[in-house]
């Protein structure tokens, strides 16, 4: 759906105190995140990159399925329940320039008990408007 560049990691991080959110995080960032009180929700824009992938996994605890999963982007749509996670796979539908057809991508979803972790099959902003509700409920 956007144009094709190297994977990128956001995390946003929010709980009673306050409101984070980090631009090109790394792997040390989601560890960092991982355990803290709160929500964390941790973006990655591209499943190419698949030692980053297998590192999220690794952290996460996520079956080694999962991930398979995660990089098909042929995948039909799907709900899996592991035990300490849900995995979602969906499809994003979008017009294309001309109107004339529609384009679709993968959008997987991690959900644990206190995080949540998506996967974009493209580089793009398909999270911006949840953003800005969030960064305002957490300042109040």
């Amino acid at each position: 759906m956007s144009e094709n560049k190297a994977s990128a990691l956001s995390i946003i991080h929010y709980d009673k105190d306050g409101f984070l959110m980090k631009s090109d995080a790394g792997i040390e960032d989601c560890k960092e995140y991982k355990e803290k009180a709160g929500v964390t929700w941790i973006n990655i824009d591209s499943v190419k990159d698949l030692a980053l992938l297998q590192s999220i996994g690794g952290i996460f605890d996520l079956h080694a399925l999962t991930i398979q999963d995660i990089t098909n982007a042929g995948h039909r749509v799907k709900h899996e329940d592991f035990g300490q996670y849900l995995l979602l796979i969906l499809k994003m539908l979008e017009f294309s320039r001309t109107g004339k057809s529609i384009l679709t991508e993968q959008l997987s979803i991690i959900l644990g008990k206190n995080y949540v972790v998506t996967f974009q099959e493209s580089p793009g902003d398909f999270f911006g408007p949840l953003r800005a509700p969030l960064r305002l409920s957490a300042n109040r």
